[in-house]
């Protein structure tokens, strides 16, 4: 019997236009990530698993926004918020 446990991970949540407001937010589900969209505060956001390449290996992280995100903004967020990455799929 295969029981999914929900965990907790950090998301990165960007809103409006070139993400002009962005948060850290936690998110409750389970992983692999199956839903493609999450509601805050009455309003869906697209979810978004973006994977970064580093020297020690890939990481994986989750963003939710209602925009077009552009990587230059998905990169300064990383280093203003410093959100955990995904766990390894194993």
């Amino acid at each position: 019997m295969n029981i999914e446990r929900k965990e907790i991970y950090d998301m990165i949540l960007f809103k409006g236009h070139s993400g002009k407001d962005v948060t850290l937010q936690s998110y409750e589900g389970t992983f692999p990530i199956k839903e493609n969209s999450v509601s805050i505060n009455e309003k869906d956001y697209q979810l978004t698993v973006i994977k970064v390449k580093e020297t020690l290996g890939d990481k994986s992280f989750l963003v939710a926004h209602d925009e077009p995100l552009e990587r230059a903004t998905f990169v300064q967020a990383l280093k203003d918020f410093n959100p955990a990455p995904l766990p390894i799929k194993v």
